[in-house]
């Protein structure tokens, strides 16, 4: 009995592993899985870990204002947009806000990485640069697999 009820078990765990595997696509569509291979590959050593998390440190203060700054512009657009009597200017006036808050975070991104890139092997910059790639189709193929459903909805209800 008791084991009957284990091979049951590990059945239907296994159907249901393979049932969510075909319904979502979790291989290529997760970028955090690609970055975490990443990380696994280039075998950062701990004196580069703790010169990385040096250089985080410095610019988490800079970093947790412009994530704030982006956020309230964010709902300052999206207020602009779905107000009641929404009007071109406002909305052009906040979008072009989120855009400059979003351009900081972008420069301070880049800035961290150059300096993260001088305490990388030239190895280590290549396995980053590859898997930076996988990263950006990740996050590419999850974006498509969002649209997918919104796309299907529109088709199947723009025909009748």
């Amino acid at each position: 009995m008791k084991r009957k009820l284990i091979i049951t078990f590990v059945i239907g765990l296994i159907l249901t592993g393979t049932a969510l595997a075909a319904h979502y696509d979790f291989g290529p569509c997760q970028p955090r899985m690609e970055l975490l291979r990443t990380f696994a590959k280039m075998k950062v050593n701990d004196a580069q870990k703790h010169a990385i998390a040096t250089i985080l440190k410095r610019h988490k203060s800079e970093f947790e204002a412009a994530i704030t700054t982006f956020k309230n512009d964010r709902k300052n657009l999206k207020d602009a947009i779905w107000t009641e009597n929404a009007n071109q200017k406002a909305v052009k006036s906040a979008y072009e806000k989120l855009a400059s808050s979003g351009e900081r975070i972008l420069l301070l991104t880049v800035k961290v990485f150059r300096e993260i890139d001088k305490i990388l092997t030239p190895n280590q910059c290549r396995i980053l640069r590859e898997g930076r790639e996988r990263i950006n189709k990740a996050v590419a193929c999850k974006m498509q697999s969002r649209r997918a459903l919104v796309n299907e909805w529109v088709q199947l209800y723009a025909q009748q």
